[in-house]
């Protein structure tokens, strides 16, 4: 399955916040959620990561990929 997984980014420190958005395959949302949020608090180390939302997408007719994740964003 695909999944589209948000999470919201707030650094105290730099008073900066934001939306990070995940796009990825996974077997289940869990794994698809967990991942994002491992990936997103290696990138910002220092902020506090929470979870936004997880969209789910039938992945049969998508091509075939050989990386999990397809693209990340950050939305302010």
């Amino acid at each position: 399955m695909k999944y589209d997984v948000g999470i919201d980014v707030h650094d105290y420190e730099k008073h900066t916040h934001g939306r990070k958005e995940v796009v990825l395959y996974d077997e289940d949302w869990v794994s698809a959620v967990e991942y994002a949020i491992e990936l997103v608090q290696n990138q910002h180390p220092l902020a506090s990561v929470e979870l936004a939302y997880v969209k789910e997408y039938d992945a049969r007719f998508m091509l075939e990929t050989t990386n999990k994740v397809l693209y990340t964003t950050l939305l302010k």
